[in-house]
């Protein structure tokens, strides 16, 4: 990859492992999936719509404004920066969610095919079957 191609799937992981894994993973995924399953606790719905409705909306208006045609973050070809990225919409998914895609076109067809790659579907149903989450 060229260096700035390179430097920006780097991006996309670390905003992946920050920006999205404080709000998707941990406020959404552990409220709805962690809590009530290991913790014996009731997800703070309050909480969770409050994310939903006002900390979302920024993340994923950046992403849909980064977003080419195609399937990956940066260039043509998948990189760490789609694992970084696509890894926490995991999570999102088994916390109940999905990408709105009247509002987010791009990203919820990013997340959809990236979620269809082999590698991901076998993470997801495996995850799906031990957390007992909706696919």
């Amino acid at each position: 990859a060229e260096p700035f191609e390179y430097a920006r799937a780097l991006w996309f992981e670390e905003y992946g492992d920050t920006a999205l894994a404080t709000i998707l993973s941990g406020r959404l995924f552990f409220q709805k999936v962690m809590s009530p399953r290991f913790f014996n606790r009731a997800a703070d719905e309050a909480a969770c719509q409050k994310v939903v409705k006002e900390e979302l909306p920024p993340l994923f208006d950046y992403l849909e404004s980064q977003l080419a045609a195609g399937d990956a973050i940066v260039g043509k070809r998948f990189s760490i920066g789609d694992i970084g990225i696509a890894t926490q919409f995991v999570n999102f998914r088994h916390a109940g969610y999905t990408v709105d895609a009247k509002r987010w076109p791009k990203l919820a067809g990013y997340v959809a095919g990236v979620h269809a790659r082999p590698s991901f579907k076998r993470l997801i149903e495996a995850e799906t079957a031990f957390f007992g989450t909706a696919a």
